[in-house]
C-alpha cells in the first residue's frame, strides 16, 4: 500500500512539470504568428474583361462563331494542372 502512495506522489509531480512546461513554451512562443493564410507568394489580381457588343444581325452571329470557334481551350487544363498542384502542397 506504500508503494501505490509514493507512486502517486511521483505522477502528480510529474504532471505539474509537464504543465510548467507547457506555460513556459506558450510564452517563449507568445511572438510568433501562427497564421497559415500569411504566406507569401504570387499575389493573383482579377482583370476586367472588355464588354462584348451585342449581336444585332447574322453576319455579327458569324463573327462570333468564327471567335467561339478559335477559342483556346488546352490553356484551361494547363491552370487546373497548376491549381491541383497548388492544392497538393497543403
Amino acid at each position: 500500500m506504500k508503494n501505490k502512495k509514493g507512486f502517486s506522489t511521483i505522477v502528480i509531480i510529474a504532471i505539474v512539470a509537464i504543465l510548467i512546461a507547457i506555460g513556459i513554451f506558450m510564452v517563449v512562443k507568445k511572438g510568433t504568428n501562427f497564421n497559415i493564410y500569411n504566406k507569401q507568394g504570387p499575389q493573383v489580381t482579377q482583370t476586367q474583361q472588355p464588354q462584348a457588343s451585342p449581336i444585332q444581325n447574322s453576319s455579327d452571329l458569324n463573327v462570333t462563331s468564327a471567335d467561339l470557334d478559335n477559342t483556346d481551350l488546352d490553356g484551361i487544363d494547363a491552370e487546373l494542372n497548376q491549381i491541383d498542384a497548388d492544392a497538393s502542397t497543403f
